[in-house]
């Protein structure tokens, strides 16, 4: 439970994908002019680089992100006013 919430508050969300030029320099994968098959390959190309023996063919690691692309960048301001209202 929050006690106290401070006045001025600023979160943010990042959201990114393997980056398909990434597996073409690294994997030396076929070139992606957009989503489809040569992505999909690409990002198969990255996953497997990354998973450890252990993992199952299908897993999905996590990638650095220098590997990454965004896709998605979202933020939320809260500011305190006079009176203790929330804007």
């Amino acid at each position: 439970m929050l006690k106290t919430l401070a006045d001025n508050v600023f979160s943010f969300d990042v959201e990114w994908i393997p980056d398909p030029k990434s597996g073409e320099i690294l994997h030396h994968t076929e070139p992606a002019s957009g989503p489809g098959q040569e992505a999909r390959a690409a990002f198969e190309a990255l996953w497997a680089g990354a998973r450890k023996e252990s993992d199952p063919k299908d897993f999905q690691p996590y990638l650095k992100t220098i590997l990454c692309r965004i896709v998605s960048l979202a933020g939320i301001l809260r500011e305190g006013l006079p009176g203790g209202r929330a804007s």
